[in-house]
């Protein structure tokens, strides 16, 4: 079904616009508004059959949360992960075993780590609500990603913190976003692509000059690292042969899917916003005309020019801010695209740049953000682009149609 994501997706938006609105006096009405946002997510994500959004649930998302039910000691989660061979990722372990103390349902499970996934994107969101639209953040990232964490149990949080991270790197909070992102890696191994991303965001915020040569500077160095990738992941395939790496490096791994779509919805969003930062470039003060004082009889002189502000320094300091911070985003997301390639290697490897894929969801804010003329249309423009995206990738491809037994059953009862 389609209809439940329509309605969760408007009702939440709706709450989450609220919280980005008030403040001052008001912050009770942004807490309470985002606490119910917050809720609504996380129950829906609960309630789900547990088969909605990839497989993973049933490989090791139960098996995991039964067996830190059986473990009544905190020392016994350690030991269970080391006989499963799993380094790190203690995180994801410690809340099944948490949750698990309190209740051996796993959708209760499920309705936490949405919670604890949400909560930290909306922290991002308002974060950075002042460089761009709160609503078009949170629903570019329940279009795009709210979803995929059905699947990603592991991984979302890292993804998540991984945001969080780069939204206080935005905010001039280097050390603070270092932690916050590094983080992940209690939740999946995969977030030590963070440090890459944090290292890029820290180098491309702190360049007061010539930014667009710096951001020149990591599109080479990623293309470089893409012509690298292919005799690496050969040198592995060779080495892991009788590893459990082997099927991430086999052949089926190598086809890919849908290598096209995947391209175009990503160089779409770059194309704009780099439109939209060459557009607010060029937009500077215009002349004015200059009069006589009236104690020289009010005589017009000759009109003057005043001197021509540079673009940047007729632009408010807010929108300088979401011009800078749109900058280090679009380079990353550039990086993706860049290694996009990775996927016709090793589709499960693809993963890893999934990390500079999620920013498109303070991204497609910060775009919008910066055309104050035509906001409310290029608002909608990029709800329906990330509507698309999830229709035919999110529903089309992963096959993740809403159905829950537990809401069935009781909507029956009332």
């Amino acid at each position: 079904m389609i209809a439940p994501y329509v309605i969760l997706f408007a009702v939440t938006t709706m709450f989450v616009g609220i919280a980005g609105s008030f403040r001052g006096k008001f912050i009770l009405v942004r807490w309470v508004s985002a606490s119910i946002a917050i809720l609504l997510v996380s129950v829906f994500a609960g309630i789900r059959d547990l088969e909605v959004g990839g497989p993973d649930v049933m490989i090791y998302g139960n098996r995991v949360f039964n067996a830190m039910a059986a473990t009544p000691e905190l020392s016994g989660m350690f030991n269970y992960a080391i006989a499963k061979n799993v380094q790190g990722e203690a995180g994801y372990y410690f809340l099944n075993w948490l949750v698990s103390r309190y209740t051996t349902d796993p959708h209760v499970f499920y309705a936490v780590l949405a919670a604890f996934t949400s909560s930290i994107i909306l922290m991002a969101i308002m974060l950075l609500r002042e460089y761009g639209s709160p609503t078009v953040m949170w629903l570019t990232y329940l279009l795009t990603a709210y979803v995929e964490g059905f699947n990603l149990l592991r991984q979302s949080p890292a993804l998540s913190l991984a945001v969080l991270g780069l939204a206080l790197v935005l905010r001039s909070r280097y050390g603070l976003g270092l932690v916050v992102g590094g983080a992940g890696l209690l939740f999946h191994n995969s977030a030590i692509v963070f440090f890459i991303m944090w290292g890029v965001a820290v180098y491309l915020k702190t360049r007061r000059h010539r930014v667009g040569r710096a951001v020149w500077v990591v599109l080479v160095v990623g293309a470089l690292a893409l012509a690298a990738v292919a005799p690496i992941l050969e040198l592995l395939s060779n080495s892991l042969a009788d590893s459990k790496y082997q099927e991430y490096l086999g052949e089926g791994a190598r086809g890919g899917r849908a290598f096209g779509v995947d391209a175009l919805y990503r160089a779409v969003p770059l194309l704009v916003g780099i439109w939209v930062l060459a557009a607010t470039r060029q937009s500077g003060a215009k002349p004015a005309l200059v009069r006589a004082p009236r104690s020289r009889g009010g005589v017009l002189v000759m009109p003057l020019p005043q001197p021509r502000e540079s673009a940047v320094e007729a632009l408010s300091k807010a929108q300088q801010m979401t011009r800078r911070a749109l900058i280090v985003v679009l380079a990353l997301l550039a990086l993706e695209l860049v290694l996009l390639p990775v996927r016709e290697i090793s589709y499960p490897f693809y993963r890893l740049l999934a990390y500079f894929g999620y920013l498109r969801i303070i991204g497609y804010g910060l775009i919008v953000g910066l055309i104050p003329k035509y906001r409310l249309g290029a608002g909608l423009a990029t709800v329906a682009f990330a509507a698309a995206y999830f229709l035919l990738i999110v529903l089309g491809r992963n096959e993740a149609y809403y159905t829950s037994a537990i809401l069935d059953e009781w909507l029956r009862a009332n």
